[in-house]
């Protein structure tokens, strides 16, 4: 298995990269982005809001797009590896 295959290893591979520290950066602020607008979609539902949550979730939404988003970076960095 290739070293940059492991959390360490990655980063270790990463800081010899600039282009890959890049793509790092931007996977941890797109994914924290994810995980702002899960929170958000989670609140509604654990308040009974099911109709909002799921318009929060549907296509076109901050959540599909941040999902999207972090799906891309990590398809991205895996062809990159």
């Amino acid at each position: 298995m290739s070293d940059r295959r492991t959390l360490k290893g990655f980063i270790s591979y990463a800081e010899r990269d600039t282009k890959l520290v890049t793509s790092f950066v931007e996977l941890m602020k797109k994914h924290a982005e994810f995980h702002r607008t899960a929170g958000s979609v989670a609140k509604q539902i654990n308040g009974g809001h099911y109709a909002e949550a799921e318009r929060l979730i549907g296509s076109g939404s901050q959540f599909a797009l941040a999902s999207n988003e972090v799906a891309t970076i990590l398809m991205r960095a895996k062809r990159g590896l």
